[in-house]
């Protein structure tokens, strides 16, 4: 006759399924570790992207990009990397907020955020026939 109690069965059984859970449970918690830091790091990379592709900067030639196209509510920066100062100014009437409140000295920024779609021109009050550029908000 069999003398295995068969009241510890289900004991044995359960303990081999907490054996099972414990590794999965630890898994999880590393891949969502894991995942959560990869996610942060995107998200700061898209950032910088988004800076980086919104800049304009100006010189004595003129703006670069002359034409920058960004999504509603981001910022367009302009940094003069002239020795002369230059001054933003918005061309429509609507948007006199874009004008930079300073001449901007070599080296230093100005930014604008843009709330409304549309298409902005913009010019440098110190050279206007030459120093222009655009803005698409979509």
């Amino acid at each position: 006759m069999d003398k295995t109690n068969t009241s510890e069965q289900p004991v044995i059984a359960a303990r081999e399924r907490i054996v099972w859970v414990w590794p999965l449970a630890i898994l999880l918690v590393i891949v969502v570790v894991l995942g959560g830091m990869f996610a942060a790091r995107e998200l700061s990379d898209d950032q910088k992207t988004q800076s980086a592709e919104n800049r304009v900067v100006i010189n004595a030639d003129g703006v670069l990009p002359a034409t920058i196209t960004v999504k509603k509510g981001q910022a367009v920066s302009w940094s003069n990397q002239d020795k002369k100062p230059h001054l933003i100014k918005g061309e429509q009437e609507a948007v006199s907020s874009l004008d930079s409140d300073e001449w901007l000295d070599q080296d230093e920024s100005y930014a604008y955020t843009f709330e409304t779609k549309g298409t902005y021109t913009y010019h440098d009050a110190a050279n206007p026939e030459a120093i222009r550029g655009t803005v698409i908000v979509e």
